[in-house]
């Protein structure tokens, strides 16, 4: 229940941070064709006779997609607002972890809409992408969400690995995002306008972790991580308010 009303309290600030803040960038501009030239000069010594070959290329660029989302309440007219979130669903990511999610943003979304939506008038929809926990599939899902759906914000994601990713792409486009469950401290350590979280950040576990194991008199400590964007900041944080005390 907890988490649930952390995404719900989640969802209404993206969607409103989303909508007021209509951060709409410039049109991207399109390069329709590069034409290069290559000059390539091949000497005969014997016969002191230069040749020059002359060869032309032609590469076709293709456009990268913007921004689509509406910009104000006038352009999202009746349309829900639409929220992008990005959670594990298949191996290697926890799959567990992500049900989990989806199940509780579910909840909140029907919570809000069964309230009359956002501001009691615009009704909230949710787009789910798998990311495999995984950063190449955090980096496509947060692209695709914002480029392809349209979405006006982003939620959730369960690990650092993706949601470090994710950022980035974030700021790229100017769309708020609010983390859920990373913990590495990259994820708002570039301080980014648009991206929050309301996860701890590893630093802050492992003060904590290192305080109590001193109030506890323990002379001795064994950590054991995992080698991911999780683990291994969780673990090099840890062993620095450790050696502190």
């Amino acid at each position: 229940m907890l988490r649930t009303r952390f995404l719900l309290s989640g969802l209404i600030w993206v969607a409103i941070l989303a909508i007021l803040a209509a951060c709409g960038g410039g049109e991207p501009q399109v390069i329709e064709k590069v034409v290069t030239k290559e000059v390539v000069k091949e000497v005969k010594v014997t016969e002191e006779v230069v040749v020059t070959k002359e060869v032309e290329k032609i590469v076709e660029v293709t456009p990268t997609a913007g921004r689509c989302a509406p910009n104000s309440f006038e352009e999202l007219g009746d349309q829900p607002i639409k929220i992008g979130v990005p959670v594990p669903l298949s191996a290697p990511g926890s799959v567990t972890g992500g049900r989990a999610m989806q199940t509780a943003v579910n909840i909140a979304v029907d919570e809000v809409n069964a309230a009359g939506g956002i501001l009691g008038k615009y009704p909230v929809d949710v787009v789910f992408y798998d990311t495999s926990g995984l950063p190449e599939r955090g980096r496509s899902g947060a692209e695709y969400l914002i480029t392809q759906e349209c979405v006006v914000g982003i939620t959730g994601e369960y690990h650092s690995a993706a949601g470090v990713q994710i950022k980035d792409i974030s700021h790229k486009y100017g769309v708020p995002t609010i983390f859920a469950e990373t913990w590495n401290d990259q994820i708002t350590a570039a301080q980014y306008p648009e991206v929050f979280r309301i996860a701890p950040a590893s630093s802050m576990v492992a003060e904590a972790d290192a305080q109590y194991l001193q109030d506890l008199g323990v002379s001795w400590v064994a950590i054991v991580a995992e080698n991911t964007d999780y683990g291994v900041p969780a673990s090099e944080a840890t062993q620095e308010r450790l050696a502190k005390r």
